[in-house]
């Protein structure tokens, strides 16, 4: 789905704070994952 916010009237806060909470949710896994990695590697 692509969100174009520079038109008006388009932009739903809830949907890009979802959007966006999604995201950083991803990003955190990806790093604890990341993490777990490197300490069975050591």
């Amino acid at each position: 789905m692509k969100v174009n916010y520079a038109e008006r009237g388009t932009f739903d806060a809830e949907k890009a704070a979802r959007g966006l909470i999604e995201l950083t949710n991803k990003i955190k896994r990806k790093n604890e994952q990341n993490k777990n990695k490197n300490d069975k590697s050591e």
